[in-house]
């Protein structure tokens, strides 16, 4: 199942191994700039609750799985927390965890543009890789942030789809594809819908389809065991969730057909620029994305239809599909933060070079569309490395709340944890725990028992954090906060105290 090469179209037909790294490390500059002067981390509270947990492995060396790692569904958290303590030494201006992130990025874009010359040719690959240096403001803030590893899982379907190609008559493609689906599964869980290609593949194409797809089975089990056995025997926190997700609420992927138009329509559109071009309306450039986004992918379709071609904007449809009905899909295109769109970086940048593929290709429109498609994302991207943050206190109070996710109802802990941070962000900390105890024990209208145990964890605190814990028990019934409390579990804390 070939994919057809590029034919010099605007560049030359060779694209350098030097060349790419020039782009990629231009690349990198740029974001090293952005993170150094903007912090984009602070806007990030999964990253400075799990910033915390690493600082005390580092301060008392209690080396342990549930600090090193961020949540027990991605499990390259625990190799990225493990990077980010040997490069805890380095001074760069960078937290440990965005520096590795900054490097793990510079690796990725440059095997996605690798891969991209491999199955594309020089052509599509050198505008790819153009696109990758100013790239667009949802993907930008990822490669400073570890705030889940959404994006930087999205170099697996690349990986996936270049062995596919590469390999499509080995007669040990079950066993490369097991390989390639259930390493990226145990690193993040995005990567299960891997298996619904490899599968259709072994159907299609391999003469003994029963005994491919067993194969594939078996050594899909095989090497996802070690992930399984580290979810069930090592203390990864969230107990007071349950479940294989634990951490990221109910997966909830039940039918919510009203995400799906405003997903596919509305919100994917929306999120490439996060309503950051700086001249026309927003209505306006959400128009303009659905078209180059929409009208790229069926110039692609309609240059080459091969089976490949079709299989990877399959894959890409499949994934939008589950993000629209699920509840990790956010309704609401007027958000304008990255992180609310954090489960669409996985797919974008691949979505993205299928377009540009398809642009490469327009005839006569080819260099219209492709500079006017980067101009576009990289004019977004600039200014949307200029916007300030609207808050400027860092994310320290929601910071408080997923550490008491986390780590559960261990007060002495939590404040061991607190103390890592700067005596300027200690107070919101403890905010956050007051929150995150309410959101746990005050579920239920009437709690008395909860309510007296809510009191006695307060009391448990520093006595100079224990007005915060109760303001952030207060802030936890607050307008627009989740989960929603009943406003009787309120009263009765107000009584108590």
């Amino acid at each position: 199942m070939p994919f057809a090469k590029s034919k010099n179209i605007l560049l030359p037909d060779r694209l350098s191994n030097r060349q790419i790294v020039f782009l990629v490390m231009v690349g990198t500059v740029v974001r090293f700039c952005y993170g150094r002067f903007v912090h984009p981390w602070f806007a990030a509270p999964d990253q400075l609750a799990w910033q915390m947990g690493l600082d005390e492995i580092i301060a008392g060396g209690n080396w342990n799985c549930l600090q090193l790692g961020h949540a027990p569904h991605e499990g390259g958290s625990l190799l990225i927390g493990f990077c980010s303590l040997l490069f805890a030494p380095l001074k760069t201006g960078l937290p440990a965890l965005s520096l590795v992130a900054l490097l793990m990025d510079m690796l990725i874009r440059f095997c996605q543009v690798r891969i991209a010359r491999n199955l594309f040719g020089s052509v599509s690959a050198a505008w790819f890789a153009a696109w990758t240096v100013l790239s667009i403001p949802l993907l930008l803030p990822w490669s400073v942030v570890n705030f889940g590893l959404h994006y930087l899982a999205s170099v697996f379907p690349f990986v996936f789809f270049w062995l596919l190609n590469r390999y499509q008559d080995h007669r040990f493609l079950p066993q490369l594809l097991g390989m390639v689906c259930a390493l990226p599964v145990s690193f993040a869980y995005e990567n299960t819908l891997l298996i619904i290609p490899a599968i259709w593949v072994l159907i299609i194409d391999q003469t003994q389809k029963l005994r491919s797809v067993a194969v594939f089975a078996i050594v899909f089990s095989l090497l996802l065991l070690p992930h399984v056995l580290i979810r069930l025997w090592a203390d990864q926190g969230y107990a007071l969730e349950q479940g294989m997700i634990a951490g990221r609420d109910e997966l909830g992927i039940f039918l919510q057909f009203r995400h799906l138009v405003a997903g596919w329509f509305a919100v994917l559109p929306a999120a490439f620029l996060l309503n950051s071009f700086p001249v026309l309306p927003p209505v306006v450039v959400l128009i303009i994305m659905l078209l180059f986004v929409y009208g790229g992918t069926i110039i692609f379709l309609q240059g080459r239809q091969t089976f490949s071609r079709w299989l990877m904007a399959g894959f890409i449809g499949v994934f939008l599909l589950v993000y629209s009905l699920s509840n990790f899909s956010n309704v609401d295109h007027r958000q304008t933060t990255y992180t609310a769109y954090r489960h669409l970086a996985f797919i974008v940048p691949l979505l993205v070079l299928l377009l540009i593929d398809g642009f490469a290709h327009a005839g006569k429109s080819k260099l219209f569309l492709l500079v006017g498609w980067i101009m576009v994302c990289g004019i977004a991207s600039v200014n949307y490395m200029w916007l300030p943050y609207k808050d400027e206190q860092p994310a320290y109070r929601a910071a408080g709340w997923i550490m008491v996710q986390k780590y559960g109802m261990d007060v002495p802990r939590l404040f061991r944890l607190q103390q890592m941070v700067d005596t300027t962000y200690r107070h919101s900390v403890a905010m956050g725990f007051g929150w995150g105890l309410a959101a746990v024990l005050l579920r239920h209208p009437a709690d008395t028992a909860a309510g007296r145990q809510l009191r006695y964890l307060i009391g448990q605190s520093p006595v100079q954090y224990r007005d915060d814990m109760s303001s952030g028990v207060q802030y936890a019934f607050a307008p627009g906060i989740t989960p929603l409390l009943p406003l009787s579990s309120r009263q009765l804390f107000n009584r108590e105290k």
